[in-house]
């Protein structure tokens, strides 16, 4: 799975990390654990199970955040991934948690309120009092924390249209949103057809509503945020439905459609083996099974290693050493290579070279120069 959250230290410095994910049954029904790793550390954990209406999310935590050393945003991390793991369950990307521990910024990131089960009582509620406009159900609705939350958003989008103050009628009209609107379809189409920022067809069709009440607004800055994905390097975005009108190559064609290679990648290779057809051998190596890997998970780019490396230069660095190497942070970014000679990478990527990292005898600075932890070589 592609995510584009990335995870920071304390000092903005951006980090690989690693997903693991379990699922099993437990005395209270099926449960997934999902653990987040920075250099072989667990530093996140989230707990979900699939509901009938959503993804509940049971425990959240940055297990990092009271260290010396905290990271920066574990918790929407998690939430993008839940966010997705939402979308494929058939449950149109709605997500709902009773609290999240030593995280709740990422509720706000994500354009989602600390609701939990509630919000579906409430929805109930609404529900019963629309049906029999009963004084009962009404007071009890008032007295609900998440109705206080309906109605700010209901304050907040009646101020567009210029009125001061709300009915209880008028907050259950204007609170509760629903991406289904002109607005929303009209800025969509806009994307989609000018700026091709959207990279995922299937999350188009999942717009975040339900249990979220958003304005229109919101909701579609957050859908732009979690469809675009843009290579190192690189400054396009390009949707999936783009790239399959303007790709000429088989094999993208069909890792694009299989879902091994994000549409962007495949257009920025596509564009570049059509300039140079010399580009093959390199192209394939990018197009192996490790190089796909290294791609989906944003350790290199088809556009920055076609400009920047020969298929004789690439070639130590796809590979399992190289891997570990950007896994472990040891290497952050294809743009520290650079500045290396190319003819460093066969010991780089080596047992050797590999093992001399792992130790700490060999760093790497930001910029790409070689150190030791008391200078430069």
């Amino acid at each position: 799975m592609r995510l584009t959250t990335k995870i920071q230290t304390s000092t903005n410095q951006p980090v690989n990390y690693k997903i693991h994910k379990r699922s099993g049954e437990t005395f209270v029904g099926p449960r997934t654990d999902v653990k987040v790793f920075v250099n072989g550390n667990e530093i996140g954990y989230m707990q979900y199970s699939i509901q009938k209406d959503c993804l509940y999310i049971h425990r959240m935590d940055n297990r990092s955040i009271n260290s010396k050393a905290p990271f920066k945003h574990v918790g929407s991390l998690l939430m993008e991934y839940a966010f997705h793991k939402s979308i494929q369950a058939g449950k149109d990307g709605r997500i709902e948690l009773d609290a999240i521990k030593n995280s709740p910024p990422a509720y706000f990131q994500m354009g989602l309120r600390k609701k939990g089960t509630g919000v579906m009582w409430l929805q109930e509620k609404i529900a019963d009092y629309q049906a029999t406009k009963s004084p009962a159900i009404k007071r009890e609705i008032e007295e609900n924390v998440f109705y206080q939350t309906l109605k700010k958003d209901a304050e907040a989008a009646a101020r567009k249209k210029g009125l001061t103050s709300l009915s209880f009628e008028q907050v259950l009209e204007y609170g509760e949103y629903s991406a289904w609107n002109d607005e929303f379809a009209e800025r969509i189409a806009k994307a989609r057809a000018s700026g091709e920022k959207l990279t995922e067809t299937d999350s188009l069709q999942c717009y975040m509503h339900g249990i979220m009440y958003l304005p229109p607004e919101t909701i579609v800055a957050k859908k732009l945020e979690f469809c675009q994905f843009k290579p190192i390097g690189s400054n396009w975005f390009f949707s999936a439905e783009y790239a399959r009108s303007k790709l000429k190559n088989p094999r993208l064609i069909e890792l694009v459609n299989n879902g091994k290679l994000d549409s962007s990648n495949a257009v920025e290779i596509d564009a570049k083996l059509s300039d140079n057809p010399k580009l093959e051998p390199l192209v394939g190596l990018l197009l192996s099974p490790l190089g796909l890997k290294m791609m989906r998970k944003n350790y290199i780019s088809g556009w920055f290693a076609i400009i920047y490396f020969t298929k004789d230069s690439l070639t130590p660095i796809i590979s399992a050493n190289g891997l570990k190497l950007f896994e472990n942070n040891y290497i952050q970014s294809m743009s520290q290579l650079v500045n290396l000679h190319p003819s460093y990478y066969p010991k780089l990527f080596s047992d050797t070279g590999l093992r001399a990292f792992e130790s700490g005898e060999v760093l790497m600075s930001e910029t790409g120069y070689l150190k030791t932890p008391t200078g430069h070589f």
